[in-house]
């Protein structure tokens, strides 16, 4: 739900995003792309920070003890109880949900395949 708003931006209204010098047209204009497509990875990171204020109380106890025990875990790495747990939240719920929107009922259809890319 929080990112059904810039998932249907994105495919109501797609911008060229494409960046890699093997997939461009003639005639692309590559920084415009670079914009377009920082306008959308700024747009989806601000909305998921924007949101943490609203996750559930059951949740944040989950993401809690994740942290406690990858820090158990991994004593020697003091950076690892933030990295699982954001590895955690991102690949399992913001990843799927921009990759495949309609898995999570964000969109009706999966994207057709311009928009699919542009997800990926």
């Amino acid at each position: 739900v929080i990112l059904k708003p810039i998932l249907d931006e994105i495919c109501e209204n797609p911008k060229p995003c494409e960046i890699d010098p093997l997939k461009l047209k003639e005639g692309d204009n590559v920084e415009m792309h670079k914009e377009n497509l920082r306008y959308y990875v700024d747009k989806v990171f601000s909305t998921i920070v924007q949101s943490s204020i609203s996750c559930p109380t059951l949740m944040c106890d989950v993401l809690c003890s994740l942290r406690r025990l990858a820090a158990e875990r991994f004593p020697n790495d003091p950076h690892v109880q933030y990295s699982a747990v954001s590895s955690f939240v991102f690949l399992r719920f913001f990843a799927v949900a921009v990759v495949s929107p309609h898995t999570f009922h964000l969109r009706l259809h999966h994207p057709v395949s311009f928009d699919n890319v542009m997800f990926i």
